[in-house]
């Protein structure tokens, strides 16, 4: 922590809290707060590349007791190759596109994402954002971001993707979308889309967060080729 030179940052541990994504467990988390300075991207980036995540205003990092389980992910972009399915989903699926929000009416992004959070993460508290909270959460970072809208033919919005921006790629934060349209493999596309703008970027990594072998939900990670882990200090390629 010290070679990060975060001294002056607000640094502390959160209580056990049950864990999201392990039944019966509890997790703990290190925390370091964000501000609007100059130097918050350096710390936003330098703290990434170390394992940690971003969540509203603050940096975190899990420090549970007797378990190790959360790694965090990313795909290194230049080796990158696209299964067969993933290839069907992006042939399936031409007539959308992917573009970087420009404001536009924020009350249809928030009425799709309560739309999505009540079918697809039901015991979440992010279902009870306000739209404030919501406009707060998808606009409003202490750190330099994106926001893009998965589109069809007629400008529907069907789903959403928040990406931070890093010196060395890009972070999805979060995405939401149509849940009636869940056979379409809609947020498998976003990250693959969001894999295509990190290359034309020129830029290495696409990071997505932690990655939990135990959680069914996070299954859909490791079926992108690729991908690298934070494990022991240090990132490797995710043996299957």
């Amino acid at each position: 922590m010290e070679q990060l030179s975060i001294r002056n940052k607000q640094v502390f541990k959160s209580l056990p809290f049950e864990c999201s994504y392990i039944a019966s467990k509890k997790e703990q988390r290190l925390i370091v707060k964000l501000d609007r300075e100059d130097k918050n991207q350096i710390y936003f980036n330098e703290l990434m590349k170390k394992g940690f995540r971003r969540n509203l205003n603050h940096m975190y990092f899990p420090i549970c007791s007797n378990c190790n389980s959360c790694m965090s992910s990313r795909i290194k972009i230049k080796e990158f190759k696209k299964s067969r399915s993933q290839r069907r989903n992006i042939n399936s699926n031409t007539n959308l596109k992917f573009i970087e929000n420009i404001e536009g009416d924020k009350k249809i992004r928030y009425e799709l994402f309560l739309k999505y959070s009540h079918s697809r993460h039901s015991d979440s508290q992010m279902r009870l954002m306000t739209l404030d909270e919501f406009n707060s959460f998808l606009y409003e970072s202490p750190v330099k971001n994106k926001v893009y809208d998965l589109i069809d033919d007629k400008n529907n919005v069907l789903g959403v993707m928040l990406l931070d921006c890093l010196d060395n790629g890009l972070s999805a934060v979060y995405s939401f979308f149509d849940p009636n349209l869940l056979h379409k493999g809609l947020g498998t596309l976003m990250i693959l889309k969001a894999v295509e703008i990190t290359e034309k970027l020129k830029l290495d990594y696409l990071y997505l967060g932690y990655w939990v072998r135990e959680s069914k939900k996070m299954n859909y990670k490791a079926a992108f080729n690729n991908l690298e882990i934070y494990s022991n200090n240090c990132w490797e390629i995710l043996k299957n």
